[in-house]
Formats: C-alpha cells, structure tokens, sequence
C-alpha cells in the first residue's frame, strides 16, 4: 500500500504517517480534516489557506481507496 521506508514522506504528511506506517488507521477523512483544521486554527492560518487544506486532503492517495481497515 506504501513504502515502508523510515524517511519522511512525499506523499503522506506527518500527522498521517510517521515514514513507516499510518499514525492513526481507523482515523477518518472527516476526522483527520477536523484535526488538521485544529492544528491550522492554533497557528493562526488565514481562512483560505485552511479551506484549500480541507479540499485538498480529499484528493490525498490514503483517502482514495474506498475502504477503510475496520476496527477488530
């Protein structure tokens, strides 16, 4: 699914993956664009630089694939 190389990622930003494996796998869109927006928000990021993170995080590779792992 993804290199498991421990090197910092071209594809994957860090608070999705660590350059090995994902942080959080049952972690969803919505959920990881509600904390993103967070993290934006603390750093005083203008509105549309966040609103273009928000859509631009739904075109990410880890968001693609139309099922998620479930939770055992």
């Amino acid at each position: 699914m993804f290199d498991k190389n421990p090197v910092k990622s071209g594809t994957y930003c860090s608070y999705c993956h660590n350059g090995t494996d994902f942080v959080n796998i049952f972690i969803s869109r919505k959920e990881m664009t509600e904390k993103i927006d967070n993290i934006l928000k603390k750093r005083n990021t203008p509105y549309y630089i966040r609103l273009y993170i928000k859509i631009r995080i739904a075109t990410l590779k880890r968001w693609i694939f139309k099922t998620s792992p479930k939770k055992s």
